[in-house]
């Protein structure tokens, strides 16, 4: 659309969390190597653009996590937080404010709240490009345990629960990422989850 987000469907208004998720496939496409001459210029316009939206969007959200006495990034701010870590998007003095409260957020995690593993993932390849690899390696503490299995590496979900396939691999691919980033030396866990 003409403001940088997607919609579902032709004549719908756009949608944050669709048009996240179209950035973060993007900016994973490129990160991972993917280019196509012509096509990568219409992507790299059509990323800019989603991120000029989010960062909007975003900006609503921190005004609301202002007025919250224990602020929390929750998963869609991570992804965008994630997304800007990748992207060579430039944000306005605004949004850089915005996105600098994000990361003192993070800096300051809860014991109240449970970080998932694919949060805890995206929060440390954040923080390592950030500069601080000691919280970094914080918040992947305990990952490996959970994901450490007598016959193999993998996150196991809830039996009856409902995971779809898409994001149990992407959550995998993402803690994979976290570990090359944040945790090198990991090689035998990486080695696993490769399998």
């Amino acid at each position: 659309l003409n403001d940088g987000s997607f919609c579902w469907f032709s004549g719908m208004k756009g949608n944050a969390y669709l048009t996240r998720e179209v950035a973060y496939q993007l900016v994973r496409l490129s990160h991972v190597g993917v280019a196509v001459d012509a096509a990568t210029v219409v992507a790299e316009r059509m990323l800019s653009n989603a991120m000029n939206y989010l960062a909007k969007e975003t900006h609503k959200q921190v005004q609301w996590m202002q007025k919250d006495k224990n602020p929390q990034v929750g998963l869609s701010t991570l992804r965008y937080l994630y997304i800007l870590s990748l992207s060579d998007s430039k944000l306005s003095e605004e949004y850089q404010k915005d996105e600098k409260y994000l990361i003192d957020v993070l800096l300051q995690p809860s014991e109240e709240k449970k970080v998932s593993i694919e949060e805890a993932a995206l929060a440390s390849i954040v923080l390592k490009r950030k500069g601080d690899a000691k919280l970094a390696d914080k918040y992947l503490e305990g990952v490996d345990n959970k994901i450490t299995h007598p016959d193999g590496y993998y996150i196991s979900y809830l039996s009856g629960s409902f995971t779809s396939i898409d994001r149990k691999v992407q959550t995998h691919v993402q803690v994979m990422e976290a570990f090359r980033e944040v945790k090198p030396s990991a090689q035998q866990l990486l080695n696993g989850m490769t399998e």
